[in-house]
């Protein structure tokens, strides 16, 4: 999947996926949140799939 191109850089999303995939995880986090993070990640993950659906409403 690296390098991008530049069509997968300015959308963040490659061609060989599907459209309507989106992965949330513990890569969003600018740094470790210590032990265990997965509550945070499930939130993040949530009010991301929040935003992205008022977006294509």
């Amino acid at each position: 999947m690296l390098p991008l191109t530049p069509a997968e850089a300015e959308t963040l999303h490659s061609p060989l996926l599907p459209d309507n995939l989106y992965v949330a995880d513990a890569s969003i986090l600018p740094q470790s949140l210590g032990l265990p993070p997965i509550l945070t990640i499930m939130a993040m993950a949530k009010r991301i799939a929040k935003i992205i659906k008022e977006k294509e409403a």
